[in-house]
């Protein structure tokens, strides 16, 4: 994909996301550069995000209300709490046979996003305790 010349502001905001492991939303990646005393609107961020998206740079988690921001680009699998919401990555790509089934049916699978849902260990303690 052509990732062409970052701008200053896109360069901030992918050397902010990256090392991240909490799936920022935008607004999120606004108020620690605004901590930090970067003078960036929020409106700067969104494009930013959305132009290193288009160009392969970071994953934005479709189907997250807010979207998502990831630095890791390369297939995985995450895992969101049903409860509180925070999303972790499972180190695991998708399954071959998936990709076999999906040419089998005359698809060329190229990428995927997969979000697997439940409750976190930490969710899971609380409820143990609250109903233990």
């Amino acid at each position: 994909m052509n990732r062409g010349r970052r701008t200053p502001k896109q360069d901030l905001v992918l050397a902010t996301l990256h090392g991240r492991t909490d799936h920022p939303t935008a607004e999120d990646l606004y108020h620690t550069l605004r901590a930090q005393g970067h003078r960036i609107s929020l409106a700067t961020v969104y494009r930013a995000l959305h132009v290193l998206a288009q160009r392969g740079e970071l994953s934005e988690l479709v189907g997250e209300y807010p979207a998502r921001f990831d630095p890791v680009t390369a297939p995985h699998v995450h895992f969101r709490c049903r409860s509180c919401g925070h999303i972790f990555d499972f180190p695991t790509s998708l399954p071959s046979s998936w990709a076999s089934l999906a040419s089998a049916q005359g698809f060329k699978v190229e990428s995927h996003n997969l979000t697997v849902s439940g409750l976190c260990s930490d969710c899971q303690e609380r409820k143990e305790v609250h109903h233990g």
